[in-house]
């Protein structure tokens, strides 16, 4: 804790070029939820979530991001069935403070396959905005067969100085009320092609809030 607490330190503190703030390349999400905002043409970031979880997101053109991922771990042991998660995201600015997405997520996992539809409104800009979104289930989720179900989220986030941003998140599924509200929230450190995201996410009944830990880097674009 004390080395990650030190790299953290030496991050914020780190010399940074006058002109303008780091560009965060975490921005086309908060911590799981997505914003509508995407990746320019040509970028490539590079993201670890949860020190299990490694995906690539591309930016094509604009107005789409495409993105693969996989638990390496498991993949790596060759447990049986999928892993692999895909996501397509396409959007545009309808205002300069207003930005529509619409994707499709499937995750392929050996005990879980869902496969949704998302539509997303984000208000503001990259320093400073709110999200809301809606999922629908497209195919089956789980072994059952059955459908998984509607869900929403709210989000949002603030750069709070040159190399801190702040992110929360809160989802709701509506027709579930036996499944659990879940809030998280993160600390997103900037610097240059990286952003350092640490937090807690919050699932009830539990006591103890789950702990978070992204790591996204700008690797091309």
């Amino acid at each position: 804790m004390r080395a990650l607490a030190l790299g953290l330190a030496l991050l914020v503190t780190a010399p940074a070029r006058a002109d303008t703030a780091p560009e965060d390349p975490g921005r086309t999400r908060y911590l799981f939820a997505p914003s509508a905002l995407l990746l320019r043409g040509g970028e490539v970031v590079l993201s670890q979530t949860e020190l299990v979880f490694t995906s690539v997101a591309l930016g094509l053109g604009g107005h789409a991001t495409v993105l693969a991922g996989s638990v390496l771990p498991a993949l790596l042991s060759g447990a049986n069935g999928m892993n692999l998660a895909l996501e397509v995201k396409v959007g545009w600015s309808a205002a300069a403070l207003v930005h529509l997405a619409a994707g499709l997520e499937t995750v392929a996992l050996p005990n879980v396959a869902g496969f949704y539809g998302l539509a997303v409104v984000t208000l503001g800009r990259e320093a400073w905005n709110a999200t809301l979104g809606a999922g629908a289930p497209l195919a089956a989720l789980g072994t059952d067969g059955a459908p998984g179900p509607p869900l929403f989220f709210a989000a949002a986030g603030v750069r709070a100085g040159r190399h801190l941003a702040l992110a929360t998140e809160h989802w709701l599924f509506p027709t579930r009320p036996e499944l659990p509200l879940v809030s998280a929230g993160a600390l997103r450190v900037l610097a240059g092609r990286v952003a350092i995201g640490v937090g807690a996410a919050r699932v009830a009944p539990l006591r103890v809030p789950l702990p978070w830990v992204d790591l996204a880097v700008r690797v091309g674009g």
